[in-house]
């Protein structure tokens, strides 16, 4: 059908060429049948490009959008509409021109909005029209009146392939296949978006194995980094003000973290009240991960003390901060069904809480077995073996720079 169409073309633009030849010959203007021929000759011409356009686009030549495919219908019809507006002025001016056949134009053009079979019935009726119109031209002899109704049918003829292209349905397809794919772009965001969550609320490997699997199987991972970090003296503080105030300086002080943790490629389990608990090695090698956290942990204390010199200066409210660091080996996991929890357990975990607790304003306190993976990078500084709580003397340090 696309071939017979090309053919359609084709034969109109060669019919436009004998207008042409007609016009050279002084025939034009001397006939009004002859220049409305030629008025239709190009209306149908035209009428082709939004057909052709659809096609070239369901074969993905070519890129359209609904307000591209809108306006090429739109400019259609209008030139059609200019086109028959000339054509009736021309056979009010002539009464003995073609009537009918401008009936048959603006017939043959508006069946794009009735069904297949109509627009079939419509061709056939229209073309009996011209004929009958033609025959009662006077002043035309037999044969030149069989030459012209033999021309009309060719201008039939593209409009019968214009109706078994079934045009309706094309343009039906198009735009549901522009429905399809507006609903397709907007579940992919929406999945960008889950997978952006899921991201904020999971490690990258561990939001890949729900995905896959619909759940996450406990697993036990060896030397995972752990900091926690607190705010001295927080509920003295936070009691002097508001508790908009108060919300509006943990969310900044914490945002802030969360964009350093992500810096370094860690990632934060979640906040208790004004304590701050994140993880590295969960997927990612253990001795840089621990490096890392070392490094965040720095960026974190310097951060803090210099919002607390600005702030001070303001007198607006800011807090002073505890760092702890430990490594050990951890089970974690994915709690919850419909809101999702990641968290690990360990004593490592306990441990490095404890590391915090015995930390002091503006150091960061790490075990020995931090230490120990990190001392050829930071410079830090022996405390001695000091009491934890429930777990006896631990060797520990505190990291300078």
């Amino acid at each position: 059908m696309e071939i017979l169409a090309y053919m359609a073309i084709f034969f109109l633009f060669v019919l436009m060429y004998l207008d042409f030849l007609r016009y050279q010959d002084g025939k034009m203007e001397s006939s009004y049948i002859i220049f409305l021929l030629f008025l239709n000759h190009l209306a149908f011409a035209y009428h082709f490009i939004p057909l052709l356009v659809l096609r070239l686009y369901r074969k993905q030549k070519i890129k359209l959008n609904q307000s591209s495919i809108d306006r090429l219908i739109n400019t259609s019809f209008a030139v059609i509409s200019v086109t028959l507006l000339i054509m009736a002025i021309l056979s009010y001016v002539d009464r003995y021109s073609l009537i009918m056949y401008a009936v048959y134009v603006l017939v043959a053009n508006f069946m794009f909005l009735i069904g297949h079979r109509l627009r079939l019935l419509f061709n056939v009726i229209s073309y009996l029209m011209i004929a009958i119109t033609i025959f009662s031209v006077p002043g035309l002899d037999y044969t030149t009146k069989i030459n012209l109704i033999i021309e009309a049918g060719g201008i039939t003829l593209p409009a019968v392939i214009i109706a078994n292209f079934r045009y309706n349905d094309q343009v039906s397809q198009f735009m549901h296949e522009k429905e399809l794919e507006e609903v397709n772009k907007k579940i992919e965001r929406e999945q960008e978006k889950n997978e952006e969550l899921l991201l904020n609320l999971l490690p990258k490997n561990i939001a890949e194995e729900l995905k896959l699997n619909g759940f996450v199987l406990p697993k036990n991972y060896p030397d995972v980094s752990i900091m926690f970090t607190d705010f001295v003296n927080f509920s003295n503080k936070s009691e002097k003000v508001t508790p908009e105030d108060m919300v509006q300086r943990l969310d900044f002080y914490f945002s802030t973290f969360d964009q350093i943790i992500e810096q370094y490629k860690l990632e934060k389990i979640k906040t208790l009240g004004d304590g701050y608990m994140c993880i590295g090695g969960i997927g990612s090698p253990t001795q840089q991960a621990c490096i890392n956290m070392v490094s965040a942990a720095i960026a974190i204390r310097d951060f803090v003390q210099k919002e607390s010199e600005k702030c001070q200066k303001t007198n607006q409210l800011y807090f002073d901060i505890r760092i702890g660091v430990h490594i050990g080996s951890v089970i974690a996991g994915v709690l919850g069904k419909k809101k999702l929890s990641f968290d690990i357990w360990s004593h490592n975990v306990n441990i490095a809480s404890r590391m915090e607790n015995n930390s002091e304003i503006g150091a960061i306190n790490i075990s020995e077995p931090v230490y120990n993976k990190i001392k050829d990078h930071f410079k830090c500084t022996y405390r001695g073996e000091i009491p934890v709580k429930g777990l006896g003397m631990m060797a520990q340090y505190f990291v300078e720079s």
